[in-house]
């Protein structure tokens, strides 16, 4: 025989109460799903990867280029 999910130690719940709770309980188990939570989303200007896309050509000015996407 299975232990109980849930045992009620103070008041009396009616067996509606029991079911929401139980489906309160189910629900937030299922969203939980042990993935991480998604990383927040940077600007652009924070990304370190846009600077492994630009590739400096000499010339005027080459070295405002350098570092601009």
């Amino acid at each position: 025989m299975n232990p109980p999910a849930v045992i009620v130690t103070k008041g009396q719940p009616s067996e509606a109460e029991l079911v929401a709770l139980i489906a309160a309980l189910t629900t937030a188990a299922a969203a939980d799903d042990g993935a991480p939570p998604t990383p927040h989303d940077h600007s652009a200007w924070s990304d370190p990867t846009r600077l492994l896309h630009a590739t400096p050509h000499p010339g005027k000015a080459a070295w405002r280029r350098s570092y601009l996407p």
